[in-house]
């Protein structure tokens, strides 16, 4: 007889036990690490994930504020943003909705964050045909407790992100 069927010829109760399963102590040790490991990253990809939104809203913000600057250069015209609440709108730059009105709402995702403007910053910022703005002032943007602020400088026509 062949050698892979020696094992039928001893008694059940010398046979060998060839099992592929795990037992339960190692079930239970590997879900433990896991659950360890689950309970450190969470919080840490929450923080990851506001200061990353706060971080794309703010850089959304002033791309659009230097977007809105360059159209005022180049077409030698008045180009204003209106802040309202969460968002802002820019009519002279068209867009991609039915009424051609540029806007964005920042408590909308992706965004999700909260805005607050300085006392400073007018209601209504306005770029002339060089563009240069009619005020200057703080944007902050908040996820969570992260948050990074938006300036508008008007003595070097730039907004930048901090």
């Amino acid at each position: 007889m062949s050698r892979d069927l020696d094992y039928l010829r001893e008694p059940p109760a010398i046979r060998r036990h060839v099992a592929g399963a795990f037992t339960l102590t190692e079930i239970v040790a590997v879900l433990t690490i896991i659950s360890v490991a689950a309970a450190i990253a969470a919080p840490r990809y929450s923080g990851a994930v506001s200061r990353y939104r706060s971080r794309l809203a703010a850089q959304r913000l002033a791309a659009d504020l230097d977007w809105a600057r360059a159209h005022a250069r180049a077409t030698s015209s008045e180009v204003a943003i209106d802040f309202a609440g969460t968002g802002y709108t820019i009519e002279a730059l068209a867009a991609l909705d039915d009424d051609g009105v540029y806007r964005v709402d920042l408590a909308q995702p992706p965004y999700r964050v909260a805005v607050k403007h300085s006392v400073t910053l007018p209601q209504r910022l306005t770029f002339n045909a060089y563009g240069v703005p009619n005020g200057s002032g703080i944007i902050l943007i908040q996820s969570g407790q992260h948050g990074h602020t938006v300036v508008i400088d008007a003595t070097s026509n730039v907004a930048r992100v901090e």
